[in-house]
């Protein structure tokens, strides 16, 4: 298994661990590395928030995770991106453009994919009391993201979730 390989695992499994429930204050070194490999550590995090249901996308070293950030009852989902195999982050940032227009769980995260010109992220919404799955691209590496859209017609009743996403 190559170092990148076993990096980007490291990160999905910190995904599942290390992004806090906290607000962001754990810290610490990642003791699930073996001798031969180097501890990564990657707190992806909004913090003061609790920032739950992580997903991720995997392309060769770039790796873009993406969860949920709540605080006061106000869902919003971030996105961070990693060009060097999951050793560093960017900053998070806010991929909804309205607060408080993200309506996850557990059973329906965030989902996102990418290709090599975009980053595509959908979740689970109630824009105006009706379920929604909404839509947000960003085409300069996770610095900025579109105005989200919903991705069906309107008169769609049912949109509950288990959405999923692809690249193509």
């Amino acid at each position: 298994m190559s170092a990148a390989t076993t990096r980007i695992g490291m990160v999905a499994m910190a995904c599942a661990t290390v992004l806090s429930c906290d607000g962001g204050d754990r810290g610490g070194e990642d003791r699930r590395a073996g001798p031969e490999e180097p501890a990564v550590s990657a707190i992806l995090a909004v913090p003061g928030t609790l920032n739950r249901m992580p997903s991720l996308a995997v392309s060769g070293n770039r790796v873009v995770a993406v969860w949920t950030s709540t605080q006061n009852d106000v869902m919003d989902v971030y996105a961070a991106v990693s060009g060097d195999a999951g050793a560093t982050f960017s900053a998070p940032r806010r991929v909804n453009h309205l607060p408080g227009d993200a309506r996850s769980n557990a059973e329906q995260p965030p989902r996102v994919a990418m290709s090599e010109s975009a980053i595509t992220v959908i979740w689970p919404s109630r824009p105006e009391g009706a379920s929604a799955i909404r839509m947000s691209r960003s085409t300069d590496g996770g610095r900025t993201f579109s105005p989200a859209v919903t991705i069906h017609k309107a008169s769609f009743t049912g949109a509950r979730g288990w959405q999923s996403v692809t690249a193509g």
